[in-house]
This record gives C-alpha cells, sequence and structure tokens, in this order.
C-alpha cells in the first residue's frame, strides 16, 4: 500500500510549512491526482486522515482534485483530453499520441490559520 507512504510524504510537506509560516493549526490541504498516477483515492484519503490524528495537522480537511487525462497527437499536432481505456486523438482519431497530463499527483495548497 503505498498510499500511506505517499501521505507520509504529503504530511511531511504540510508540517515543515507549518513551521516555516509560524502558523497554529492545518485547516485544508489540496492535491491533484490523475487517473494514471497509479494511487487509490479511498485508501490515500483514509491514510491521510489516521497520520493527521498524531500530527500538527489533525482535524485538516482532504481535498482532492481529479485530473484529466490528456494527450498530445504527433499526426495533427493537437493536443486534446482522454477517456480511457482507449487513447485516440480528439481531433482528428489518430492514435499516434503521448500521454501529456494525468500522471500528476500533486500538492496543490494548503489552508492555515
Amino acid at each position: 500500500m503505498h498510499e500511506l507512504s505517499l501521505a507520509e510524504s504529503l504530511l511531511l510537506q504540510v508540517e515543515k510549512i507549518l513551521r516555516r509560516e509560524k502558523a497554529k493549526r492545518v485547516l485544508s490541504v489540496t492535491v491533484q491526482l490523475g487517473p494514471l498516477a497509479g494511487v487509490e483515492q479511498e485508501p490515500f484519503e483514509f491514510a491521510f486522515n489516521a497520520l493527521c490524528e498524531d500530527s500538527l495537522a489533525k482535524g485538516a480537511s482532504l481535498t482532492i482534485e481529479k485530473m484529466p487525462v490528456k494527450i498530445f497527437c504527433s499526426a495533427c499536432q493537437k493536443e486534446s483530453g482522454a477517456k480511457l481505456p482507449l487513447i485516440n486523438c480528439g481531433h482528428c482519431g489518430g492514435s499516434e499520441v503521448k500521454i501529456v497530463g494525468g500522471k500528476e499527483f500533486l500538492f496543490k495548497s494548503m489552508e492555515i490559520e
């Protein structure tokens, strides 16, 4: 379950910022998650919330923004969205595409007090 190690890493970053800013507590944390990131949302949320209980982020809410899969087509030189499991260009229907978005797991923001 690598979601636990991801939650631990996120929490370390949150606590580092909290101390740097001399804030009292964390109100919320927002991450961006793409469908190709290899992260299961529910286990990640569970791990984050469990780890927060014994940290400076106790009671913080977690918001997960789902990011779309994006592809770049080498045939028409355009970027478009894609729906899994088939990934074809949304403009010309070509299959010579490169995935350029949807693998994200990013710490976007946090609200502190």
